[in-house]
């Protein structure tokens, strides 16, 4: 009868441990990106303000009215957040190995733990941006009558950050066994930006270019996020259950594909 109770206590202290590890990891993380100089903070914030500044006058020159809502800016802006944030959180975590080396040569630190604390400073950086950007648009009343369903951003949120996650697992466990995969993974996944509704509506597409666009996991999430700013927007486009399929078969498959090539990765660490 003691067996269950010793049991959770000893996974209870096993998640404290893991816990404090990643903590301390996401520290190092942060002054390591962030802190070796004053642009670091300044450029998570400037590269999607001049995302966001491109395209609105790009847009703006073409003399067109906003594609939903009110604001050019915000529109934009809600593509841009989401798609980051699976992004950058598949290339940061996709790193993670490769770029801590060192400390995986310590006992307390396992490949998973550098791989979530990358992941987590990601989704915290994206987070802090949209906020921030959020008020800004805020100070310059470019809300309108815009309603916010926090739920739905939420929602959206976790979905693209554990689709990011997944990927970024795989990659990690691809970049470690394979020098050039960071760079392949970069080049094949570069055209996602121009088709992933950052800056068009998918609802709009032609049905010719809907069928295969469609297959585009980050153009579905991107739509479900912006639903949560835009009522009743996407709806039909939209197929959470793939959503939902790609937030999790991938960080499942990337789970076991760790587990399955852990000697190769820890021969490749000591040799490297």
């Amino acid at each position: 009868m003691a067996v269950a109770p010793a049991l959770a206590d000893t996974t209870w202290r096993a998640l404290q441990l893991q816990g404090r590890v990643v903590s301390a990891l996401i520290l190092r993380e942060t002054r390591t990106r962030f802190g070796q100089s004053k642009i670091g903070y300044l450029w998570a914030l400037l590269e999607p303000v001049l995302h966001m500044a491109g395209l609105s006058v790009i847009y703006l020159l073409m003399l067109r009215q906003p594609l939903t809502g009110t604001s050019v800016i915000l529109f934009f802006l809600t593509g841009i957040i989401p798609f980051f944030l699976f992004y950058k959180t598949a290339i940061q975590a996709g790193n993670a190995i490769s770029a801590n080396k060192a400390l995986l040569h310590l006992a307390l630190v396992k490949h998973l733990d550098v791989i979530i604390a990358r992941a987590i400073l990601e989704l915290a950086t994206v987070l802090v941006v949209f906020g921030v950007l959020m008020m800004f648009l805020r100070a310059f009343d470019q809300f309108g009558n815009t309603e916010f369903d926090l739920v739905i951003l939420a929602q959206a949120t976790a979905l693209m950050w554990l689709t990011g996650l997944g990927v970024g697992s795989i990659n990690a466990v691809l970049s470690t066994l394979i020098k050039s995969w960071s760079m392949i993974f970069g080049i094949v996944t570069r055209p996602l930006y121009l088709m992933s509704g950052v800056f068009f509506l998918a609802e709009r597409l032609p049905p010719s270019l809907a069928q295969y666009f469609g297959w585009n996991p980050i153009l579905h999430g991107v739509e479900f996020f912006r639903s949560g700013v835009y009522p009743g927007y996407g709806r039909a486009f939209i197929d959470m259950w793939y959503v939902i399929g790609w937030a999790v078969i991938p960080l499942v498959v990337g789970l076991a594909f760790m587990r399955l090539m852990r000697r190769q990765i820890s021969a490749k660490i000591g040799s490297g």
